[in-house]
């Protein structure tokens, strides 16, 4: 039956955004007694500046495992850094599973695409994250890499907005969202969410984790907050229940063999005219941007597109080549909510 609503002693739950050179990990790591996941190695460079345990990481598997061995008398913050590199390698080993399949069944592994069945197994292992993480009993920051929001107008691709580069719900998920930029060299936080209403709409100068004082003044104040969802029920819930265990095993191999390649830096903001320094750097942007799963497919598109458009210099080359890669990746957001939907 109701009871009286009454304030929980909850743990701040934030999800922190910007570009690179921001400031998302030195944010993260002013929190008490951090366990971080670092998925890129972003985290090499403050050990002089913090005292904090690192897990080296890009296998969600591995996070998954590790988020039910904190002990909250232990640590008192989990840092993941960034989620954006585990939903890419979920992404991109979903596709290697689907080009593995279509091999065995004699298709052209390069016309394969991801299935609903697919998307399920994926969309589990995302959400079993997301609820560990909201439901622990500890501070808890998600750093992610910023993206632009495109949209399609007829023949043009136009920037709409930006967000986190993450699976899409991750944005409802969290307490607290806080978008960082450098502004006149000084590192701003701008507070897009709080759903306390104490800090919404800030614009926050060198954010840290006092910068939360006034929240946790309010939500210390309550009774210990106490949460027993089973995430693997709660996933299972949220994808409809669907298992197919040779599908999962296959995705599975495939992060394996996609989380053991280096950590790849995050890439630097662009001007969209800003030459690359060789075609091999362009090609292989294309790659990493998400646009293409293999760098042939991606050195074919380059290809194609310099030979029509014919452009006089490396600078139109360049511009040509985001906005084919911008267009492309619309599409590709497109389907996938399609096929999420």
């Amino acid at each position: 039956m109701f009871v009286k609503a009454s304030g929980v002693n909850k743990k701040l739950k934030v999800l922190v955004y910007g570009p690179s050179g921001a400031g998302k990990t030195h944010l993260a790591l002013t929190f008490p007694k951090v366990a971080a996941i670092d998925c890129e190695g972003g985290t090499e460079l403050f050990s002089d500046r913090f005292d904090f345990d690192v897990l080296r990481t890009k296998n969600i598997d591995e996070v998954l495992a590790a988020l039910e061995s904190i002990d909250p008398k232990e640590y008192g913050t989990v840092v993941v850094d960034p989620v954006t590199v585990l939903w890419q390698v979920l992404m991109e080993a979903g596709q290697i599973a689907a080009e593995n399949r279509a091999k065995r069944q004699r298709r052209n592994p390069e016309e394969a695409t991801l299935t609903p069945r697919d998307w399920g197994i994926i969309k589990r292992k995302v959400n079993a994250l997301y609820t560990r993480l909201v439901n622990m009993p500890v501070h808890v920051v998600v750093c992610g890499r910023i993206k632009d929001v495109n949209e399609s107008r007829g023949t043009e691709v136009v920037k709409v907005g930006e967000r986190v580069d993450a699976e899409k719900s991750t944005e409802y998920l969290f307490d607290i969202i806080i978008k960082l930029v450098i502004e006149n060299g000084k590192r701003i936080g701008i507070v897009e969410k709080d759903r306390s209403g104490k800090l919404q709409g800030k614009r926050i100068p060198d954010p840290s984790f006092a910068s939360f004082d006034e929240i946790l003044r309010v939500v210390s104040a309550g009774k210990t907050e106490s949460k027993s969802a089973d995430p693997t029920e709660t996933a299972a819930q949220m994808t409809g229940g669907f298992d197919d265990a040779k599908l999962e095993q296959d995705i599975a191999h495939a992060v394996e063999v996609v989380a053991q390649t280096p950590p790849e830096p995050e890439p630097e903001a662009a001007t969209d005219d800003t030459p690359f320094t060789t075609p091999e750097a362009a090609i292989q942007w294309g790659v990493t941007s998400g646009a293409f799963s293999h760098g042939a497919h991606s050195k074919n598109a380059y290809n194609k597109l310099k030979a029509e458009k014919q452009p006089q210099t490396s600078r139109e080359m360049a511009r040509l080549w985001r906005e084919d890669v911008a267009r492309r990746l619309a599409e590709k957001v497109e389907k996938v909510e399609q096929a999420q939907a």
